[in-house]
């Protein structure tokens, strides 16, 4: 959905970045936890109502603003957008003012479509929810684009993003949002928390699931685009910390296939966080729930 041929929408709960994979084996197999040992999951912000806080007025102390895509994923062409700007719609959700690092925003869509991010990656001043194709009659804002075997347009809400590519899969394309929740990255990812005891890893955990959560997983909780890091057996059993860090500073020195995007933005200090966070949750394994 969010990219040019978009993927099924397949999973009911949310999967969410980086793409590593590595050598010599550091950290020996620990005894599966089961669900139960999991710390419950926190509850999440009400919901913004995106259609409803437009009728209401809500949106009228936003200013328009305009985005031209070179290739936008959902109608294959160069394209100008009308809309809002992301950060502003973010800050009058209720939850915004206690929000934290660990807030992952969910943009939740008609057919039921959720898409992720945390909530610190969206506020960069670039994405838009776009509203309308610029120019177009104020009575037909959207044009239909074929989406399968259908015929749809982005309405009400699209998300496009500012000089960013929509290859890149830090950045959430969805279309057709009703709706904008805030949760906390344990509520999404309960399996893949830290013990609470443990500072580095928790600090780890906090980097990991803002850049890396959305594509990898942690005894299946994450994301499936890039593979699973702990179970049966962790990365860190079978990568060396060096090639690790190295490999996801510059993927294609590796892989010169590689689908994923360098995270050399990342300091040695964060990579070290993720490791450490990596080598505990070796000793946390527990069987995803959708493993045969």
């Amino acid at each position: 959905m969010p990219f040019n041929i978009p993927p099924p929408r397949k999973r009911a709960r949310i999967r969410f970045l980086l793409v590593f994979c590595a050598a010599t084996p550091l950290v020996a197999s620990a005894k599966p936890q089961t669900a139960q040992d999991v710390q419950p999951a926190t509850p999440s912000q009400p919901k913004l109502n995106l259609p409803a806080a437009e009728k209401s007025g809500l949106f009228a102390q936003l200013a328009k603003r305009d985005v031209t895509l070179s290739d936008d994923p959902a109608y294959n062409r160069k394209i100008t957008l009308s809309g809002y700007s992301l950060d502003e719609v973010l800050k009058l959700h209720k939850g915004f003012k206690d929000a934290s690092s660990g807030t992952v925003v969910v943009f939740i869509a008609s057919d039921g479509y959720r898409a992720t991010a945390p909530l610190k990656t969206l506020l960069n001043g670039k994405g838009v929810l776009a509203t309308e194709i610029k120019g177009n009659n104020p009575s037909q804002k959207w044009e239909n684009f074929k989406f399968g075997n259908r015929s749809i347009t982005p309405a009400p809400f699209y998300l496009v993003w500012d000089g960013i590519s929509y290859q890149n899969k830090a950045y959430p394309w969805p279309w057709g949002i009703i709706d904008i929740e805030f949760v906390s990255a344990n509520s999404l990812y309960p399996m893949a928390l830290p013990n609470s005891e443990n500072n580095a890893a928790l600090t780890g955990f906090d980097t990991f699931s803002n850049h890396c959560l959305p594509c990898h997983s942690i005894n299946g909780d994450g994301g499936d685009l890039g593979p699973e890091f702990n179970y049966p057996k962790s990365v860190t059993e079978y990568w060396q910390e060096s090639d690790f860090v190295a490999f996801a500073k510059n993927p294609k020195s590796y892989r010169i296939s590689s689908a994923m995007y360098p995270k050399d933005y990342l300091t040695d200090a964060e990579f070290k966080s993720i490791w450490a966070y990596l080598r505990h949750m070796a000793s946390r394994k527990a069987k995803p729930n959708d493993a045969k």
